[in-house]
């Protein structure tokens, strides 16, 4: 067996145990070759002992032990050079460890029959045993433990004095009994730190295999990128982390930047200079780990999008940057025709949106009205289908609207526009709150029919609607998929829920029950959207119904003037919201004089 394949069937079970293979190997090879010196050393050491220590017992005077010269050159060199020999000349293999354990324990048994049994010879096992645990081989600590106490075994039974001394003369059979627990001990102890450092081995094995791997993989992967750079019309530009350098550029990099790969960061010298601080930035940001996207302007005229990725090695550090870019100018023509065209709806949308919200303020006699519309703040909510309306009816009878229709921007407001002027309409025939509800819903579903099985969102509408006689004060309220009006009368504040029912639009059948009450002075009806209550916090809590409710209430007793308590009601919802509404707020506060 050679050196280097040394490994057992679990080593090999995976490719990361390579290195631990390998690393075993060199231990072993070491391991060898220090205990063919120390051999060698061992060998000489048993010459002085038989002359000098030997003839001297325990307790003074001469054992009489026949020639322990002759025995200490004559087996010593039989255990030593031979052994010695092997472990300098076949290094590393397992016959060859294995012969060194049992000549390193036979090497102490002639110690021990040198010095007649003294005690300090036996230590020299427990030291052989450390020595031999840096094979880290569980097999060579048993066969040197089995060895030694085979041999003190044997030569305890019949010549005891050669094991024990002074004391194999007393016939102890315990001796050999307490020996051999010492020596099991410390195999035993010997093989938990075998056990120990081959698991902390076999760790740095499985990290260094996983290094290896990582970096084939790396290699791997960047070979594959060249080869797919070269068939790609994507712009392509890798780069060194720490030094910008440049790596790799596709021919279409060169072929439109023009510059050596190897300038730091060459890609930012056909960048306008406005955008280059951009550009810089995101590379930076890939550098340390985060892929960034940027859309940047060429001396040339023409738009690039650029993206950065950064590339990991195997401790996880960033260490190439991969730049793309790609060509946008036709999609930023496109972008800017489609934002002029929006721009164009929205004025358009704006338009019809402030005809629609337009209030006359004309004196009613003995009503007091206070409207008040708030959009959200984000930018396309500025046309959103929110509205209110006064219509005078005949009879000294004025109709209050306040709706929603689905959807933004110029739909909506085109929308909201046939919602208010079809509602005028139908209340010039009837001034019946419900029975104009149930005609617009009708109308709303014969318009915009169910397409495709499924009913289009565009053509609900959420209303609420109360006509009131200016001259008595009754009223009649109707309301659909809109939040309840709300009576202030007295200080207290009732929710008319019993006016609820379905959002127009949606059943041509749908039927709206109506809620009669009468307007005594210094009664007030509000009547609001849902964005109103559905105003949230920075918790993202909604007001809610009931937060309303406790807004009109102190809003009502604060304020005497009506519009200055719906002003103060409405400063309350956009401070709930912290100035920031979700969506449109609507509404008008009706007060009988």
């Amino acid at each position: 067996m050679q050196a280097g394949n040394d490994t057992t069937e679990t080593e090999n079970a995976t490719p990361v145990n390579g290195f631990l293979a390998a690393h075993l190997s060199h231990i072993r090879t070491r391991t060898d070759r220090g205990f063919g010196v120390f051999l060698l050393i061992q060998w000489l050491a048993a010459l002085l002992i038989a002359s000098w220590v030997a003839p001297v017992s325990f307790f003074g005077g001469f054992a009489g032990l026949p020639m322990p010269v002759q025995r200490a050159v004559l087996w010593g060199a039989l255990i030593t050079l031979p052994t010695a020999a092997l472990a300098l000349r076949r290094s590393g293999e397992t016959a060859t460890r294995y012969t060194v354990a049992v000549c390193q324990m036979l090497m102490s048994a002639l110690l021990i029959d040198l010095t007649n049994g003294r005690i300090e010879t036996h230590f020299h096992v427990f030291v052989s045993l450390a020595f031999l645990a840096f094979y880290l081989d569980m097999g060579v600590l048993g066969t040197a433990c089995a060895v030694i106490l085979v041999d003190q075994a044997v030569r305890g039974a019949f010549f005891p004095a050669t094991v024990w001394g002074p004391y194999g003369q007393s016939g102890d059979t315990l001796l050999w009994t307490e020996h051999a627990l010492w020596i099991a001990f410390m195999g035993v102890l010997g093989a938990l730190g075998v056990r120990e450092r081959l698991r902390d081995l076999r760790r740095d094995g499985d990290g260094q295999a996983l290094l290896f791997q990582s970096n084939a993989a790396l290699q791997n992967s960047e070979t594959q990128f060249r080869q797919l750079a070269e068939d790609t019309d994507r712009i392509l530009f890798m780069t060194d982390a720490q030094t910008g350098v440049g790596i790799y550029a596709s021919p279409l990099y060169i072929q439109l930047w023009k510059t050596p790969t190897d300038t730091p960061l060459s890609f930012l010298t056909r960048i306008a200079p406005e955008h280059r601080d951009w550009a810089r930035a995101i590379w930076q940001g890939a550098a340390d780990g985060v892929a960034g996207l940027a859309e940047v302007l060429l001396d040339t005229g023409e738009w690039m999008r650029l993206r950065t990725f950064p590339v990991r090695g195997g401790t996880d550090q960033v260490y190439r940057v991969v730049l793309t870019a790609a060509d946008i100018s036709t999609e930023k023509l496109r972008e800017q025709d489609q934002l002029q065209a929006y721009e164009r709806e929205r004025r358009i949308a704006s338009t019809m949106q402030s005809m629609v919200l337009a209030h006359e303020s004309v004196p009613i006699a003995g009503i007091q009205i206070a409207p008040f519309y708030r959009p959200a703040l984000f930018h396309e909510a500025a046309i959103c289908g929110d509205f209110f309306d006064t219509v005078t009816l005949p009879d000294d009878k004025i109709a209050v609207i306040v709706g929603d229709v689905s959807g933004k921007g110029l739909d909506a407001a085109r929308h909201m526009t046939e919602v208010k002027y079809a509602l005028r309409a139908y209340l010039r025939d009837s001034a019946s709150p419900g029975e104009m509800l149930a005609k617009l819903s009708r109308y709303l579903c014969e318009s915009f029919p169910v397409a495709g099985g499924r009913v289009g969102t565009e053509r609900f509408v959420a209303l609420s609607l109360a006509v009131v006689d200016t001259l008595t004060g009754e009223t009649v309220i109707a309301c659909g998929g809109i939040e309840p009006p709300l009576l202030v009368r007295g200080g207290a504040v009732t929710v008319l829920e019993e006016a609820g029912g379905l959002p127009l639009g949606i059943l041509p059948d749908a039927v709206y029950d109506e809620v009669s009450l009468t307007l005594s002075p210094g009664d007030t009806l509000v009547m609001v959207s849902d964005g109103v209550t559905e105003a949230r916090n920075f918790r993202r809590e909604l007001l809610g119904l009931d937060g309303w409710e406790a807004i009109v209430r102190g809003s009502v007793l604060a304020h005497p003037a009506l519009s200055d308590a719906a002003e103060a009601a409405l400063s309350c919802v956009t401070d709930h919201a912290q100035g920031e509404l979700s969506d449109d707020a609507c509404g008008v506060w009706v007060r009988k004089e």
